[in-house]
């Protein structure tokens, strides 16, 4: 009976993490169509959210170059040049934005490189 139980329960919480990929996923595709961009993210900060988009050379180039320097500003700058939509306040208030401040470096994917000399 009691391999029964955790059975059942295994299941219905795969099938509400199947809901809520298939949620996520309907609203990326509902973000990606409005914004015309070729992909986005999710920052979710406690029950706040926002969508970013991956930033290109002149979102960081604008962002250092106004930045001068203040790690700050140069996080504000970015985040508003890849900001898509969300709740403004992961922009405006400290405590959400400090959470977002470490993770907005990660939208940058890095690949591998190999430098060989001869």
């Amino acid at each position: 009976m009691k391999k029964l139980v955790n059975t059942k329960v295994k299941n219905a919480k795969t099938a509400e993490e199947l809901e809520a990929q298939k949620a996520f996923d309907e609203k990326k595709a509902e973000v990606l169509k409005k914004h015309n961009v070729p992909d986005a993210f999710r920052i979710k900060v406690g029950e706040l959210e926002c969508w970013v988009k991956k930033p290109n050379r002149a979102d960081i180039s604008m962002s250092r170059s106004l930045g001068e320097g203040e790690e700050i500003k140069i996080k504000e700058l970015l985040l508003d040049a890849v900001w898509l939509e969300g709740d403004e306040k992961i922009k405006t208030d400290d405590d959400y934005f400090f959470n977002v401040f470490a993770y907005l470096d990660n939208l940058i994917e890095a690949k591998a490189v190999e430098l060989k000399k001869k």
